[in-house]
């Protein structure tokens, strides 16, 4: 794909603009992946965090 192609949107926005999976789709999520808190903010650390978001990920649809 040429850059200007690509428009303001850059690589993400040919990303999004595929069509969505027909099919079921599974949700996979790592609450206590190799990633620190230092590394990213968002990380949930500790027990609460961690059953919090586990939760919330729950909630999204998460599968695995």
């Amino acid at each position: 794909m040429q850059p200007s192609a690509r428009g303001a949107g850059g690589r993400n926005a040919a990303v999004r603009s595929r069509p969505m999976a027909r099919g079921p789709v599974i949700i996979e999520v790592a609450i206590n992946g190799s990633t620190s808190k230092e590394q990213n903010p968002h990380v949930p650390e500790g027990p609460g965090e961690i059953a919090a978001d586990a939760l919330a990920c729950f909630d999204a649809g998460a599968a695995i």
